[in-house]
């Protein structure tokens, strides 16, 4: 389905683009709250990765990007935002979300053997 929070996006975009859109829709509120968290990885070798299953497999973490992480991947240079990894998560409100994101960040610990040492995902 092309609908979020009751909006019918395929309609709207397309109504959007030839110019038939008189007024903007209304979104209606679901009582969830969704965000995303997203890292880079430093260039170089990852030499471990831990919590990896245990983000994966929350309740409340969706659309990760996260399957091609492993152990001996080269990582490449960081060029722009396509060379993040995201994860959608929801909650029930912003504070929730907060912790959340927090418990993931905090979950997750990708190693990284880079030209000047050890490192982990640099988060934004």
């Amino acid at each position: 389905s092309s609908e979020v929070s009751g909006i019918d996006v395929s309609k709207f975009i397309i109504q959007a683009a030839l110019g038939e859109l008189n007024e903007l829709p209304s979104p209606k509120n679901t009582g969830i709250v969704c965000g995303y968290a997203a890292f880079y990885l430093p260039p170089g070798e990852i030499v471990s990765v831990d919590g990896l299953n245990e983000v994966k497999t929350k309740p409340y973490v969706h659309n990760h990007a996260l399957a091609s992480i492993k152990v001996g991947m080269q990582t490449k240079p960081i060029e722009d935002k396509t060379s993040r990894y995201c994860l959608t998560i929801s909650a029930k409100n912003r504070k929730e979300y907060e912790l959340k994101r927090q418990e993931i960040i905090n979950s997750l610990n990708i190693r990284v053997k880079t030209e000047s040492g050890i490192k982990g995902p640099i988060w934004e």
